[in-house]
Order: structure tokens, then sequence, then C-alpha cells
């Protein structure tokens, strides 16, 4: 009798212990997503970082992962990192710099892909005072005035192929996001996107 006794609390306490989750050596304590209405990405707080996840708009799985992070040397296992805040981004699209500009951080964008579809006063003006460069078409980058502009982050339209010289880029230290708030189908989705 006191076998079975035995036997059914420690079949008790095992059925009760909760799987850690494994974490680079460490145990994530709090995570919680930012993002409510957004298909195409996630944003996760994890303690004093930030994961993002980003679903393909055709297939709905996670095609990136990336952890937004202030420490120097911070990095998560299977993720790319990138060291927030970004102090220079090149951002290859129009609702960006619209988003960005509704922030009132404009100053942070050294680069455009053409003037002639951006409406906000600020940019354009740094554009005129050469603090902004434009570079062209998103399928065919000057990667030499990119790498010159020294941005950390560009931010393009995914339209769902790898970005053109990422890997050069990246050799540089220069990541490329992909932006899909455009895919969106709920505008309180599209508009999401500016947590990110």
């Amino acid at each position: 009798m006191k076998f079975w006794i035995l036997f059914l609390t420690t079949l008790l306490i095992l059925g009760c212990e909760t799987p850690e989750v494994e974490t680079d050596d460490k145990q994530v304590i709090n995570e919680k997503s930012l993002i409510s209405f957004a298909s195409h990405f996630d944003l996760i707080q994890s303690d004093d970082n930030f994961l993002l996840h980003l679903m393909s708009p055709e297939s709905g799985e996670i095609e990136q992962r990336y952890f937004l992070t202030k420490e120097q040397k911070g990095s998560k296992k299977g993720y790319i990192t990138i060291k927030t805040p970004s102090t220079k981004l090149i951002t290859l699209s129009g609702t960006s710099i619209g988003m960005l500009a509704t922030l009132n951080e404009q100053d942070r964008i050294v680069g455009v892909s053409s003037k002639n579809y951006i409406y906000d006063e600020r940019t354009l003006n740094r554009i005129k005072t050469n603090l902004v460069i434009e570079i062209g078409n998103e399928s065919n980058l000057p990667l030499e005035k990119i790498i010159k502009a020294k941005p950390q982050l560009i931010l393009y339209n995914g339209f769902g192929s790898e970005f053109s010289g990422s890997k050069k880029l990246n050799a540089v230290n220069i990541k490329s996001l992909p932006i899909y708030d455009w895919r969106e189908t709920h505008p309180l989705g599209n508009a999401e996107w500016i947590k990110l």
C-alpha cells in the first residue's frame, strides 16, 4: 500500500512540473506580445529586449526572426540581432517615412528611394540640404552609396524576395528589414506597424 501511495505522489509531482524554455542559458521570465491586430509581424517584449517575428504574407509562417537589443554583445540563438535604437535608417517605404514623421523621428532617416512620393516637408528639406540621399529603385541599389551613408538598418517593401545586396550589407553590419504594412487587411493592423 505504501508503495502505491509513493508511486502516485511521485507521478502527481512529475505531472505538475513546468518544462523550462531554453533561451541561450537564460530563462525568459516575462514575454508579452505588443501586437493585437497586425497579422504579418509580432513584437514580443522579452524583459528589456524585443523579439520580432515577421510572417510571410503568402504562408503566414514566420519567415524571419530578429532580436532587438540595447546590449552591445546581446544575441539570441536563431535570431538576427539588431542593436537599438537605430539612429540611422534608410527607408524605401513611403509609409515608413509617414510613421517616422508621426513619431517626430525624421532625423534618423539618411536615405530614401526617391523624393517623388514623399510629402513630409521636414524629410524633403533634409533631401534638399543633402542630409538624406536618394538611392533609387529597390531592385537595383548602389551598395557603395548605401555603405557611405552608414545606415544601421534598411526598411524595404517586402515583395516576397530577398533584399538585393543584403548579404554584402550584412557583412558590413547593415541590417535589412522587410515592411509588410501594405499587406495588412485590417486598418488597425496596418497602423500597428508604427510600433515597430
